[in-house]
Formats: structure tokens, C-alpha cells, sequence
């Protein structure tokens, strides 16, 4: 099933960009529950560019996913690795795009995990690897990484609040072995900046925690300060 979702718009002739003449792509990568959504949407809003969601509700196998990891994992994620190649023009062609939750994610955090919890098999991870290193070599390098860390603790109240049926079932487990892999893959990412954001310390829903982290952001992609 191909992604219906559309690219943003460009941005308009003269709106503000954090860059000099370029307009970047910034991704946002966290945990499940930590707060990046909520990061993304408000770091969009406060530098003047277009947010592109993650399109998990367009996943036809992600409910059954979650009621059964083993038989739909590689259906899940494949979808996923899949849709996200499929955006990459757009949002190459685009730019000036906060992107929460890019491909880079489905592949380096989500296929290992899978694959330590029984949920792939060997196989169907060396279908995954190859699918996405045949790909990734032509996807342009995002201008900044924004990772999002909290705590399993945190995430699974996040969860709660956030009240999606589909996420009921995950467990502390799921969400430690995740946090591990993220851990490795944002220490590891050496295609972009970083910028870390501990949500913990600063909530993304705080508007001066969003000022502050626009103005690391800006300074990482060498635009002006405001």
C-alpha cells in the first residue's frame, strides 16, 4: 500500500529559514512515546518550516503488529522502509522540512531490535538490510539529526496519556531495548550534526524549551540567531 500523505509545500518566496539561502532538512528521532512527535511539531512551528509526520496511521499491518509481533513484524516494517523510499524525492526536492521519524530509524533501530526479540528472522532481516542498503546510497543526507531521548519509564507514560488502542500492549521491555538501539544509533550517526534533547530536563511541550532548542538548532545548521 503506497503512502497517500503529500509532501508539504515548498516555502513561500522570502519565508524565514533557519539556513543561509539553503533550505534544510531536519529529522527528529526518538523513542516511541519520548516526545518527538511533539518535538517535531513545535520545532517546525517555531523556524518557519514544514512538518512531515511519520505516516504510522497509513500502515496497514501496524494493529496487527502489535497483537501478533511474530507474524507481522516483517510486513510492518517493511511497509515502512518501503513508503519512506518512496518520499525521498519529495523531500529531497522540497527541503525545508522538519521530518519526524525518518528511514534511517526503520532500518538501523527498529530491524535489530525485531530481529533480537524473535520478530524477524534471519532471513527476512537480510531482505530488510538489503532492500535498504540498495536504497540509502541515493536518499540526499539530512542537514541535522534532533534525537529526542527519555527513559522507558517516561515513554510508557507518555503512552498512556497519548491513549492510542494500538499501543496499549507495549511493554517496558520493548521500549528499553528500543531506547538501547537509539542510544547506539545517535552516538553512531556520523551523516549530519546532532542535536540532543533530553526531554526529561526540557519538555517539548514548553514553549521556552522550544525557543531553546530552535536556537541550538539554528546555531548547528549556521544560521543566524534571533
Amino acid at each position: 500500500r503506497a503512502s497517500n500523505q503529500q509532501m508539504p509545500p515548498a516555502p513561500a518566496q522570502g519565508q524565514a529559514s533557519p539556513g543561509h539561502g539553503h533550505a534544510p532538512l531536519t529529522i527528529v528521532a526518538g523513542n516511541i512515546g519520548a516526545g518527538k512527535s511533539t518535538a517535531s511539531a513545535a520545532l517546525a512551528r517555531e523556524l518557519g518550516l514544514r512538518l512531515l509526520p511519520e505516516p504510522f496511521e497509513e500502515n496497514p499491518h501496524l494493529d496487527d503488529y502489535y497483537r501478533d509481533p511474530v507474524a507481522f513484524g516483517y510486513r510492518t516494517q517493511r511497509w515502512f522502509i518501503e513508503t519512506e523510499l518512496a518520499r525521498q524525492p519529495g523531500i529531497a526536492a522540497r527541503r525545508g522540512v522538519v521530518q519526524d521519524r525518518a528511514i534511517y530509524e526503520k532500518a538501523e533501530v527498529f530491524v535489530p531490535v525485531m530481529a533480537e526479540r524473535g520478530e524477524l528472522s534471519p532471513a527476512e532481516v537480510g531482505e530488510l538490510t538489503r532492500l535498504y542498503e540498495r536504497s540509502i546510497a541515493r536518499v540526499p543526507d539530512p542537514d541535522l539529526l534532533v534525537y529526542v531521548g527519555a527513559g522507558e519509564p517516561d515513554a510508557v507514560r507518555h503512552l498512556a496519556a497519548r491513549g492510542r488502542a494500538a499501543e496499549r500492549g507495549i511493554g517496558l521491555d520493548y521500549l528499553a531495548a528500543l531506547e538501547r538501539a537509539y542510544e547506539r544509533f545517535s552516538t553512531s550517526w556520523a551523516r549530519s550534526p546532532v542535536v540532543r534533547l533530553d526531554a526529561l530536563r526540557h519538555d517539548p511541550r514548553d514553549p521556552d524549551a522550544v525557543r531553546h532548542l530552535a536556537a541550538r538548532v539554528r546555531a548547528a545548521l549556521g544560521a543566524p540567531a534571533r
